[in-house]
């Protein structure tokens, strides 16, 4: 309890400054509740300081112009003002629109959950005046899943996609003194909860008919939690959006300029944002979207929790797993270089007769499209699956690899992470690259049943990221920097941390 404690008041910390932040959660120290429970405190406490902002400048506007019908100096204006709201009236206090606070997220029920908790917090009494309130929860609820007691899937599976899981959706919401609003319209609403394909269809592409991004121009505060799941959905969506962060507007919408804060005019927004982004693995994707994207005045943190073990200490089956190194000058080359060395090395070895039931598992669909292509350029006897696949193809394609009808199954990641199938009759796993979530290496190792198979890994100096969660940090310097072909198996992992010596021995034949 004293842990989880201090892990939200640090989270709190983080959220309270100005910097933008990057929050890497390896371990779920925080409750299922507490973390979303944080951010809704944060932007909303945020929000209602701003709209008392407004009210209260709205006020003293009204006094001003009650005194000058009321033919009453300046002078005493400013003073009476300043008296009963402790502000000038100079002081500006708006954007060029009137939406502050962006929150993307991933599926319907996860915003239903943060929508609900909003509610609590602005308005806790359950007669308080909620517009739309019937309509929301018509539409934001319904559409569980339930999950099978036989055969169950994976803990993290069932808490992901218990719920609604369309990944459509959007919603404004308006916070006035007494009430609150839900489905306002987006230049009227102070926060907007959607989804990364919700604002894609309105901002749309270019040459596109009416479509509509000028209500993202004065985004103060930008939340993206569970952004590793945005990867498995379409990450070019949240890049697209962003792209459309603090446009000049092509309309007025309404502005009162006079208002205005001076650093928007200027074109400044993005220096004044703060961006949030929380995941439960490290990405090169967040990076550079942490380099390029955020440029907030304030500086910048990323918080890291270390990996001290990795998942292949959770390989539970007696399996010599061998990685296969090869060194870049850039990351650039590294994608060519690992289909080189993948189709030249490796492949020819698991081509014979005897090395039959091959599952090749493929992080990234780019690759899988490219290596799909090779095979059936080669005529390789092999099938495939991935998210596109339909049922029937499914179905089939596993049936075939089970009673060796095929030699090679292509398997993609995303396919993995959306069904979480147990494949039946591997005897060899390949992994083209090193899992995106790390407990994956683990979950596709331990679906063999065999323990004189093989399983084997391509790696670069570039992966370092990724193989990171896999293997642990003690082991990863061992991995990239030597100059050993690296064949262990999941007993020697157990073996941490390593000494100077026997650094470059870890990894050889045991």
């Amino acid at each position: 309890m004293a842990k989880t404690t201090a892990n939200r008041k640090n989270l709190i910390y983080l959220e309270k400054s100005y910097l933008c932040t990057i929050v890497y959660l390896f371990t779920m120290s925080l409750p299922e509740y507490d973390s979303i429970y944080v951010h809704a405190m944060h932007v909303t406490g945020k929000m209602i300081k701003k709209v008392r902002q407004m009210l209260a400048q709205d006020r003293r506007l009204t006094l001003r112009s009650i005194a000058e019908e009321l033919d009453i100096s300046k002078d005493k204006v400013h003073t009476i003002v300043c008296n009963d709201l402790g502000k000038s009236l100079q002081e500006p206090d708006q954007g060029t629109t009137t939406m502050r606070y962006l929150r993307l997220l991933i599926f319907v029920f996860i915003c239903c959950r943060v929508v609900k908790m909003i509610m609590n917090i602005v308005l806790p009494d359950e007669k308080a005046n909620i517009m739309n309130k019937k309509r929301f929860f018509e539409e934001f609820t319904g559409g569980e899943i339930v999950m099978p007691k036989k055969n169950r899937r994976p803990e993290d599976y069932e808490e992901m996609f218990t719920g609604n899981t369309d990944d459509t959706f959007r919603i404004g919401l308006t916070v006035t003194k007494k009430s609150l609003r839900l489905y306002a319209d987006f230049y009227s609403a102070d926060i907007i909860v959607a989804s990364p394909l919700g604002l894609r269809v309105i901002v749309g592409a270019e040459g596109e008919e009416g479509r509509d991004f000028d209500f993202l121009a004065s985004v103060e505060l930008l939340v993206m939690d569970q952004a590793d799941i945005f990867l498995m959905q379409n990450w070019d969506h949240v890049l697209h959006v962003l792209d459309h962060f603090h446009l000049q507007p092509q309309e007025s919408h309404g502005t009162n300029f006079a208002r205005v804060r001076s650093w928007v005019l200027n074109g400044w927004t993005q220096y004044y944002r703060q961006t949030l982004l929380f995941s439960s693995v490290i990405l090169p994707e967040f990076n550079a979207l942490f380099n390029k994207k955020c440029h907030n005045y304030a500086g910048k943190i990323c918080v890291v929790n270390p990996i001290m073990t990795g998942s292949i200490c959770h390989v539970v089956v007696q399996l010599p797993q061998v990685f296969h190194r090869f060194d870049v000058q850039s990351i650039g080359e590294s994608v060519d270089a690992r289909f080189d060395i993948f189709t030249k090395k490796i492949l020819p070895q698991y081509k014979d007769v005897l090395m039959n039931h091959v599952l090749i598992y493929i992080p990234s669909y780019f690759d899988y499209v490219r290596l799909r292509n090779y095979f059936k350029k080669e005529g390789l006897n092999f099938v495939q699956i991935c998210e596109y696949s339909k049922e029937g193809k499914i179905a089939r394609a596993r049936d075939m690899f089970f009673h060796d009808e095929v030699h090679f199954l292509l398997y993609s990641e995303r396919f993995h992470f959306f069904r979480r199938p147990s494949i039946k009759g591997i005897l060899h796993i390949l992994f083209y690259k090193p899992p995106t979530f790390p407990h994956f290496y683990s979950e596709m190792c331990n679906l063999i049943r065999v323990s004189i198979v093989l399983g084997t890994g391509v790696l670069c100096n570039y992966v370092s990221v990724y193989l990171s969660r896999s293997s642990g940090a003690w082991m990863l310097s061992a991995m990239i920097f030597s100059k050993v072909e690296h064949n262990c198996t999941n007993k020697v992992q157990l073996r941490y941390p390593p000494t100077p010596h026997m650094e470059e021995n870890i990894y050889l034949n045991n």
